[in-house]
């Protein structure tokens, strides 16, 4: 996921071979809600048609960018940002895990999406 303005804001889908790739995209400024509402809209699609979703993404960037999206747009309370923030997110930060591996630890991921790793504990 990235920046909403004048970006691509790209999903991959299942099977995952490239066949099946969303984008949301933005040319400039004044088209800024209108991406917004797009990207909340495939969100809606996604969760309707992929009930196990899971969002990966790297880093906080994602939803720090949801949260003032979401802000700007006076959209806290809307359901799909709820969800997307709240305890069930789908959202899947694979930063750690990536650290984890570029570092050579045997780092896991457990059921809640925490990452462990057996020689730190």
């Amino acid at each position: 996921m990235h920046c909403f303005i004048s970006s691509l804001l790209g999903f991959l889908k299942p099977p995952h071979d490239g066949s099946a790739f969303d984008y949301v995209w933005t040319d400039d400024e004044s088209q800024d809600e209108q991406g917004w509402l797009q990207f909340l809209a495939l969100m809606e699609q996604y969760r309707e048609q992929y009930h196990d979703l899971i969002l990966c993404h790297f880093s906080s960037y994602e939803v720090v960018n949801i949260k003032r999206y979401a802000k700007r747009y006076d959209m806290e309370e809307h359901p799909t940002v709820q969800w997307l923030l709240g305890d069930d997110s789908p959202l899947f930060d694979i930063q750690p895990v990536v650290k984890n591996i570029v570092a050579g630890n045997d780092a896991t991921i457990t059921a809640t999406g925490d990452v462990t790793n057996p020689r730190n504990g």
